[in-house]
C-alpha cells in the first residue's frame, strides 16, 4: 500500500518558515527602532504641548489675555507646532495681533527687559571665573574712574586672566573624574574632595594675584589706593566665605558619617569595628576571626528584620480583622524563622568558638556576637 504524501506538514512548515523569515536580527533591530522613533515622537509632542501650557499661560498673567485671545493664540501654535522658527516668531509677529494697544505696550516693556536681562547674563557668565576671583570689571570700572585706554588695559587683563582661569579650571575637573573623584556624593561630589578644593583655591589665586599685579602697574597714585581698598574688602570677603565653606562641608560630612552609623549597614559595621577593636588581635589573627565575626553579626541583623516584619504583620492583623487562618499561619511562620535562625547562629557560634580563647569569647559576648 502507497504511503500518503505528506504535503499539509511540508506546507505549514513552509508558511512558518516564510512568517519568520524577516524576523532576522536586523529586522528586529529595525522595528525596535520604529518603536522608539514613535515613542520619542509621542514623547516630543506631549513636551511641546506642556510648552505651549506653559508659555500661554503665563502669557495670561503677564498680560491679562481674555479667553478669546487665548483662543487665537492656541490656534496660532495648533498651525505652527511643525515648524519650530514659525513657533519663535508667533509672540514677535502674529501674536502681537492679536493683543489691545495697552497690551502691547505692556508686551515691549517685559521684551526691553527681557533683553537687558539677558546682556546682563551673557556678560556674567563671559567673567564668571574672573568674579570668583574678584576681578569684577563692572566694579571697578564703577569706582577707578579710568581713561579710555585705561579701561581698555583693563578688560584685556580680565579677559585673559578670565580664560587661561576657565581652562586650568576645566582641566581640573577632567583629571578629578578621570581619576574617580573623590568623597562627597552627587553627582559632582568629587568637588567635595580636600584635594580638589585646594588646588582650585589655587588657580583662583594665582590668577588673582598676576591680574592684580598688571592692573596696579597701569594707575595713578590715586587710583591705585582705591583699587587696594576694593582689592583688600575682596580678600576679607573670600576669606569669610571660605571659613563659611570649610565649615559647612565639615558639618555635611558629620551628618553623613551620622546618618550611616545610624542606618543598618552602618550599625553593623560599627559593631563589628568595635568587636574587633575590644579583641587587639595581631593582624594576621584579625584577618581569620573578623570574616567570621561579620558574617554572624550579618545574619543576626537580617534574621531580626525579618522577625520585625512578622511581628508587624501579626500586629496589624490581630488589631484587623482578626482572621483566625491568617493569624495562625502568621504565627507559624514567626516561630519558624525564629528557630531557623537560632539553629543557624547556634551552628556559626560554635565555629567561632573553636578559634577564641575564654577571655576573648567573653568580649564577644559583651558585644552581643555570642550568646
Amino acid at each position: 500500500m502507497q504511503r500518503p504524501t505528506l504535503i499539509v506538514p511540508c506546507t505549514f512548515a513552509l508558511i512558518t518558515l516564510c512568517a519568520l523569515a524577516p524576523l532576522t536580527p536586523a529586522a528586529l533591530a529595525q522595528e525596535g527602532d520604529k518603536n522608539k522613533e514613535k515613542r520619542d515622537s509621542a514623547r516630543e509632542q506631549e513636551q511641546r504641548r506642556q510648552r505651549h501650557e506653559r508659555r500661554i499661560r503665563t502669557l495670561q498673567r503677564r498680560l491679562g489675555l481674555s479667553e478669546a485671545q487665548i483662543e487665537q493664540l492656541i490656534e496660532l501654535y495648533e498651525k505652527t507646532r511643525t515648524d519650530g522658527q514659525a513657533l519663535q516668531q508667533v509672540e514677535h509677529q502674529k501674536f502681537k495681533e492679536l493683543l489691545t494697544p495697552d497690551q502691547q505696550a505692556r508686551q515691549a516693556a517685559h521684551e526691553k527687559r527681557a533683553e537687558e536681562s539677558r546682556k546682563r547674563r551673557a556678560e556674567y557668565r563671559k567673567y564668571w571665573m574672573a568674579r570668583y576671583m574678584g576681578l569684577d570689571p563692572a566694579k571697578f570700572l564703577r569706582s577707578l574712574s579710568l581713561t579710555a585706554e585705561q579701561e581698555k588695559t583693563l578688560r584685556s587683563v580680565i579677559d585673559e586672566t578670565n580664560t587661561a582661569a576657565i581652562e586650568k579650571y576645566n582641566k581640573l575637573n577632567k583629571d578629578a573624574r578621570s581619576n574617580g573623584g573623590s568623597s562627597g556624593g552627587g553627582r559632582r561630589g568629587y568637588r567635595n574632595g580636600k584635594d580638589y578644593i585646594e588646588r582650585y583655591r589655587k588657580i583662583l589665586d594665582s590668577g588673582k594675584k598676576t591680574a592684580r599685579l598688571a592692573i596696579s602697574s597701569m594707575l595713578n597714585e590715586e587710583q591705585r589706593r582705591t583699587f587696594e581698598a576694593l582689592t583688600q574688602q575682596t580678600d576679607d570677603y573670600v576669606r569669610k566665605s571660605r571659613e563659611r565653606q570649610d565649615k559647612g562641608r565639615e558639618r555635611s560630612k558629620r551628618r553623613a558619617e551620622e546618618r550611616q552609623a545610624q542606618s543598618p549597614e552602618g550599625r553593623l559595621a560599627n559593631q563589628v569595628a568595635t568587636a574587633m577593636k575590644s579583641l587587639a588581635l595581631p593582624a594576621e589573627e584579625a584577618a581569620v576571626l573578623e570574616p567570621l565575626i561579620e558574617k554572624i553579626a550579618r545574619h543576626q541583623a537580617a534574621g531580626q528584620r525579618q522577625l520585625a516584619r512578622l511581628r508587624s504583620q501579626l500586629g496589624k492583623l490581630s488589631a484587623g480583622s482578626g482572621d483566625t487562618d491568617a493569624l495562625r499561619k502568621t504565627v507559624a511562620n514567626l516561630r519558624k524563622s525564629q528557630t531557623q535562625l537560632s539553629d543557624k547562629l547556634k551552628s556559626m557560634r560554635v565555629g567561632l568558638r573553636e578559634l577564641l580563647t575564654f577571655e576573648q569569647e567573653v568580649k564577644l559576648i559583651a558585644h552581643g556576637i555570642l550568646d
